[in-house]
């Protein structure tokens, strides 16, 4: 990535997923989170699990700055739907909860 440029990431976020555990204690609902889906095989599943503090020491680590959080609402069209929008329950923006780690950083 040239000097400047900006990454986007949309990963579960694991602090998400233990409040959500410890608010419903229903493991079912968070093991496409925890896991990946399994919707194909040799892809969908997950090598590593993050949290704020780990994700960004490893961009620091690798040379980004201005490390933080984003809001998809600041420029996802509003009918637009990817993981950086997902929620327990499904789609439920004003009372779910985020479950994914949205975070930004400078190269």
């Amino acid at each position: 990535m040239k000097s400047g440029g900006v990454l986007r990431l949309a990963v579960p976020d694991f602090e998400a997923v233990v409040e959500e555990y410890l608010a419903n204690r229903n493991l079912d609902k968070l093991q496409g989170l925890l896991h990946g889906g399994s919707k194909y095989d040799d892809y969908d599943f997950h090598y590593q699990t993050y949290d704020f503090k780990r994700l960004s020491g490893l961009l620091a680590e690798m040379g980004f700055s201005e490390v933080k959080r984003y809001d998809w609402r600041e420029f996802l069209p509003p009918d637009y739907d990817d993981y950086s929008r997902s929620y327990l329950p499904h789609m439920d923006f004003e009372h779910g909860r985020l479950m994914s780690l949205n975070v930004v950083a400078v190269k």
